[in-house]
């Protein structure tokens, strides 16, 4: 699943001492707003205008494995993992718009660790060459498209990254979002598998 269309993201509740103020401020920028017709209760997603981030705003992970746990291969092999979904929140840090959620950030993923490239091809992201490899390779292992770089009307950024799964490989997976001088945060994890039987995969595909 690639497209930021088919995921469910909800608007998060936000409590404020100056009630007026902060309805104002989140009418404009975050989640008070009427409703999109078709998609209620979402957080629609608009990258046409975003812009860089400032240092004015931060970035706060949402959600991230622990750990993946790949289950049974067999020894020698490499597989992709489906593709897992993480999210990081923007917000203003200045006086008055301290934790509220900024819309419309670009942000750059910057993802490490052995990443499967066949997820990031069908997503535009990367372009297999002649010789099998993949470029850039900065994005291999990132499967949501780059339209879909920024946050959406609630401040969140969603992206999906495929590592890939070996027998006696801990994979250390760092995920980053950047944007201009915005300070940013990192999310990590494992992905690691035990030994049996599954089918191997081409290692072009792979960026180690």
């Amino acid at each position: 699943m690639n497209s930021r269309s088919h995921k469910t993201i909800l608007c998060a509740g936000f409590a404020f001492t100056n009630v007026f103020a902060a309805a104002v401020t989140l009418s404009l920028i975050a989640c008070s707003r009427s409703p999109e017709p078709d998609t209620p209760g979402q957080c629609p997603i608009d990258c046409s205008k975003a812009v860089i981030g400032s240092s004015d705003f931060a970035v706060e992970a949402l959600s991230a494995p622990a750990a993946v746990d790949c289950g049974s291969m067999a020894s020698g092999t490499v597989r992709a993992v489906d593709p897992i979904l993480l999210m990081f929140r923007v917000t203003g840090t200045t006086a008055g718009e301290a934790g509220i959620p900024r819309r419309a950030i670009s942000i750059q993923p910057v993802v490490s660790g052995a990443m499967d490239a066949t997820a990031s091809e069908k997503a535009g992201n990367v372009t297999k060459l002649g010789d099998g490899t993949y470029e850039p390779t900065r994005y291999i292992g990132i499967a949501t498209p780059k339209e879909e770089w920024c946050t959406d009307a609630c401040g969140v950024f969603s992206v999906e990254v495929t590592p890939i799964c070996a027998p006696g490989l801990t994979n250390n997976v760092t995920v980053t979002p950047t944007s201009g001088a915005m300070a940013t945060t990192s999310t990590s994890f494992t992905v690691s598998a035990s030994s049996s039987t599954l089918n191997a995969v081409d290692l072009n595909h792979i960026k180690k």
